[in-house]
């Protein structure tokens, strides 16, 4: 027998429920959390955090039970924090397994067989999955085994990868190129990333608070990280056409946001919220994506393409599989050689007109990129999301 309307636990990768609202719900797994709670098949939904530390909530005075109702969307779910002594994950492979393991033991106590599990953490998704005995969706949003900022646990999360592409669970994930590494002969569906179509509705105008309007700029956002080719940068910075090269989002290290601080004509905006990350990109002559070529990147669907995509800019970017088939807005450059030609052909192109734009805007928008995967999660009979390739 079936429930009419479906239960869903749901964990993000290495972040909190409290660190998503902060950014706003900006990433992919955040919006997938919008949109299931705010459909009507679904019966209940609760948040599992990742393992927190005890002596950490005990250290800055944070809420220290387990367990909390709380409403997002103006929908009510429950927000759940496991609780462990250590701060970090172990970096060896049998201890991660067992941690693993007992958060899904801790899980178990409030699942029943029909609840469905949609994780974008790998190590959830290879051991505490198994744990918990119910239905399970790997939302891969990164090849977290080529992440710099992991580099301590490649090995171990290259094993919890490995797992996952050998074992039940149903991988969605945002590129063909990441799909296919986790699984290389059987069923993957790929969503690639989109927006929150609210956010680029309207077109805004330059956020004076930021300063006067700094001329003819290209915009690079997103985390600011090793991934950024900065000589690549130094190129577009030194393009003829360009007063300016805005960077928006938080900058990952001091020495890096030194080294950009340095070049000419470069100016750091930070972190931004979302409106303004958004008048900042309407406002720009192009967007640029100068990424280094590496596992990372090759397997990503840059949020920041789309982003640029739904202001109705023209784009420059590494050339890179997942982005080959956005259409004639977006050029991809093979080398430092041909970003020169493409700046220029860009930024004579201008922007979309508006209703190219909101034609783009209504295929990118999350609601209708996620709507495979949430119908999947939340149906009360379970179907196969893919098929094998």
């Amino acid at each position: 027998m079936t429930r009419d309307r479906t239960r869903v636990l749901l964990t993000f990768a290495f972040e909190t429920l409290d660190d998503v609202r902060r950014r706003e719900f900006c990433r992919p797994p955040d919006q997938l959390l919008l949109q299931v709670i705010a459909d009507g098949r679904t019966e209940s939904v609760t948040v599992a955090d990742p393992w927190r530390s005890r002596i950490a909530d005990v250290a800055r005075g944070r809420w220290s039970r387990t367990e909390r109702r709380v409403v997002i969307g103006g929908s009510p779910l429950t927000h759940v924090r496991p609780l462990r002594l250590r701060r970090t994950d172990p970096t060896d492979l049998a201890s991660v397994r067992d941690q693993y393991q007992r958060y899904g033991r801790l899980l178990r106590r409030r699942c029943t067989p029909q609840d469905v599990l949609v994780t974008a953490n790998p190590f959830v998704a290879a051991w505490a999955a198994p744990m918990l005995g119910i239905r399970c969706f790997y939302y891969a949003r990164d090849d977290w085994a080529g992440h710099t900022f992991f580099r301590r646990w490649w090995p171990v999360l290259d094993a919890a990868q490995g797992e996952v592409g050998a074992g039940t669970a149903e991988i969605v994930a945002v590129s063909e190129t990441l799909g296919h590494r986790l699984r290389p002969d059987g069923p993957v569906t790929v969503l690639p990333n989109g927006v929150a179509g609210h956010v680029w509705r309207k077109r805004l105008g330059w956020p004076t608070r930021l300063g006067p309007h700094p001329g003819v700029y290209a915009l690079y956002s997103g985390s600011i990280g090793p991934r950024l080719d900065t000589e690549l940068l130094a190129r577009v910075v030194g393009h003829p056409a360009l007063d300016a090269v805005l960077i928006a989002g938080p900058v990952e290290s001091p020495a890096l946001r030194t080294k950009l601080a340095a070049l000419p004509r470069v100016r750091v905006l930070g972190d931004l919220d979302q409106a303004t990350l958004a008048a900042v990109t309407f406002n720009a002559a192009v967007g640029v994506v100068p990424h280094v070529v590496n596992r990372q990147t090759t397997a990503s669907s840059p949020l920041k393409v789309f982003e640029y995509l739904a202001a109705g800019l023209p784009v420059v970017t590494t050339d890179l599989q997942s982005i080959e088939d956005l259409g004639e807005r977006v050029q991809p450059c093979g080398g430092p050689a041909e970003w020169v030609s493409a700046l220029h052909r860009a930024i004579d192109a201008g922007a979309a007109s508006e209703a190219e734009r909101s034609e783009t805007l209504a295929e990118l928008d999350w609601t209708k990129r996620l709507r495979p995967l949430v119908d999947a999660v939340v149906q009360p009979v379970p179907r196969p999301l893919s098929e094998p390739r």
